[in-house]
């Protein structure tokens, strides 16, 4: 599990105080693209550790954060447990707030989700085109790799001391966008409703108008030593405004009124932003499924039609 899995921009003044106050050790021959390289080349293909991601999103009237911890079980499988909390504000000022705990399992093209809504566990198996995205972060081969590797189109060292290096990663777009549109052409095969798939191909065509128009960065620190990842941080808020603005832009859209005052909402104020994180590299607990999540109840939609009354708040 490497870079985007185990993978915002900063302003300028951060490179700059980075360098000033602590100085910047990397050698003068090695750019910061050869540092990229080294760093990315050197990272072991298969990571075991826990690690716990944090995606956290905001809106005027609503806030969510996902937190979860992860672990690769072996060359194939990834296994998920973590809570979604979310609140919302009504036009009245009274919040709603609603904790999810779920679980993750990924099986190469195989995905399930486990939920609990209110007092009863569900079972959700995702598309096949999702299942595929997660095996390619979670488990990635040595041609996923070299993809990522080409999607970097810049790079810059940060801070780079005895033990470790943090940097500032400018992802190519076009080279993103190329590599999802291949992989949803590849999976787009998958059995599903009329109604189901013009939302996907409509959702993908807006996704890479986003992306296009998009500056994607994050920033990225390893351990010298081994190489692995320390931590991870991309700020995703622009592609999500960029890509609700191609939604609103589209002529042949028939939104109704809820759905284009969402849309303008994630448009013009909305925030996302990702943190990764690796847990102690001693720590070898692996995440079971209890007895109950295993004998959750399958459902067709992961959303429900109405809040369940044992929602837990």
């Amino acid at each position: 599990m490497k870079f985007f899995k185990s993978l915002k921009r900063s302003a300028l003044t951060t490179a700059i105080l980075s360098t000033l106050l602590f100085g910047n050790t990397v050698s003068a021959e090695q750019t910061g693209m050869e540092a990229f390289q080294e760093a990315m080349t050197k990272s072991p293909a298969h990571d075991s550790r826990i690690f716990r991601e944090q995606l956290i999103f905001f809106l005027p009237d609503a806030k969510a954060n996902l937190d979860f911890q992860g672990v690769a079980q072996n060359d194939t499988d990834l296994r998920i447990r973590g809570t979604l909390n979310f609140v919302i504000t009504d036009m009245k000022g009274d919040t709603s707030p609603m904790d999810i705990p779920f679980y993750i399992d990924q099986t190469k093209k195989k995905l399930t989700l486990y939920f609990k809504f209110g007092d009863e566990w569900k079972k959700f198996k995702a598309p096949k085109i999702t299942a595929s995205a997660v095996d390619v972060l979670g488990t990635p081969t040595e041609e996923d790799f070299k993809e990522w590797m080409s999607s970097v189109k810049s790079a810059e060292v940060l801070r780079e001391t005895e033990n470790q290096r943090t940097m500032l990663l400018d992802l190519d777009e076009a080279a993103l966008s190329k590599i999802i549109s291949t992989e949803y052409e590849a999976e787009k095969d998958e059995p599903m409703t009329e109604e189901d798939r013009a939302f996907q191909e409509s959702f993908m065509k807006y996704f890479n108008q986003g992306l296009q128009k998009t500056d994607v960065w994050c920033t990225w620190t390893v351990d010298k030593k081994d190489w692995q990842t320390i931590t991870l941080a991309i700020n995703f808020s622009g592609l999500v405004q960029e890509t609700a603005k191609a939604a609103l832009n589209d002529p042949d859209a028939n939104f109704n009124q809820p759905l284009i005052e969402f849309l303008e909402s994630l448009a013009y104020y909305s925030e996302l932003k990702s943190y990764t994180t690796y847990l102690n590299p001693d720590l070898k607990t692996k995440i079971d499924l209890p007895k109950e999540v295993k004998a959750a109840k399958e459902v067709e939609d992961i959303i429900p039609n109405e809040p369940p009354e044992g929602a837990e708040s």
